[in-house]
């Protein structure tokens, strides 16, 4: 089944087995935070979504950016998993995905290859700083058809004193 949406101008490509798989991850995620939420008396988490951009030209970088929900106590910390899913509507030759923190590209993991999954790399950052998906397709030119982004999302676990 496949369907087309138009969310604030954007397309947004619904296929059924990829919603699955988004329900699937946040399931997963929903138990991790429960397990987490034990551990740690001081813990707590925020997810954010997002619709992934259209990618038009190859050799440019597409950003999606998943804002902070919430406030966070002083002291708090990012600490334990941060889990992250992404899809788009096919993935060329030469495509590239980086999760990146702090609004910049200055700190990124390279995610390519897995559409879903979950780092520790900034375990001890401050929670309340964006974090940045960034696509691109290394080449020239144009690509035809498009690159449609679907819903990406990013779960934050953190902890506070």
């Amino acid at each position: 089944m496949s369907a087309v949406f138009y969310l604030s101008g954007l397309n947004f490509r619904y296929r059924e087995p990829q919603m699955k798989k988004m329900l699937k991850f946040t399931l997963g995620c929903i138990f991790a935070l429960m397990v987490v939420s034990e551990a740690w008396a001081g813990a707590s988490a925020y997810s954010s979504t997002t619709v992934g951009p259209t990618i038009y030209s190859k050799n440019v970088n597409y950003t999606s950016t998943f804002n902070p929900v919430g406030s966070f106590p002083p002291g708090s910390a990012i600490g334990g998993w941060i889990q992250y899913s992404y899809s788009t509507s096919y993935r060329p030759s030469g495509f590239q995905a980086y999760l990146c923190w702090d609004n910049t590209f200055a700190d990124c993991i390279d995610i390519t290859n897995l559409q879903s999954g979950s780092t520790t790399h900034w375990n001890g950052q401050t929670p309340n700083h964006s974090f940045i998906l960034m696509q691109r397709v290394v080449g020239t030119g144009t690509l035809s058809p498009p690159v449609y982004g679907n819903s990406d999302q990013i779960i934050v676990n953190f902890t506070y004193p």
